[in-house]
């Protein structure tokens, strides 16, 4: 199997993995008395190098780590990127994927953290990063007020 599908099926399956196992919706005792902000974390990773036996060590890993942060309330959700898609430019669309020095997008996971630091604390965690991969911490704004009716 190609590196990148060996990557693909291992976000694919930590994803189900994740909705199929429910856990207690609590807020860790580091976090307890702070308001929480979501984060979303853009996972990286050069599939090329990565063998199938750092695959299963990585889904392994993720099979650990995700039903910890459901259970501490800091997992929301999480979205592989199993295939390509189409890069759209002013100049047209191709079939593609955007690479950055650290590798191509596999995975966008949304967290709740109580701040940047402690969001950049839990990217650390993070498997990939083990394996050359990288974790892109954003904040994500509040959703807007109701609207007035």
């Amino acid at each position: 199997m190609k590196p990148l599908l060996l990557i693909a099926s291992l976000l694919l399956s930590m994803q189900l993995n994740a909705q199929h196992n429910p856990t207690v919706n609590t807020i860790s005792s580091t976090t307890q008395n702070k308001t929480m902000k979501k984060f979303i974390l853009v996972m990286r990773i050069n599939p090329a190098g990565i063998t199938p036996e750092q695959t299963k060590d990585i889904h392994d890993k993720w099979d650990a780590l995700v039903p910890a942060w459901k259970a501490k309330g800091i997992y929301l959700q999480g979205n592989p990127i199993v295939a390509e898609g189409m890069v759209v430019t002013a100049k047209g669309a191709e079939k593609g994927a955007i690479y950055a020095e650290t590798g191509r997008v596999v995975s966008v996971i949304t967290i709740e953290a109580a701040d940047m630091d402690e969001a950049v604390a839990l990217a650390r965690q993070t498997p990939l990063l083990q394996y050359g991969g990288s974790a892109e911490v954003r904040e994500l704004p509040p959703p807007p007020p109701p609207a007035a009716k």
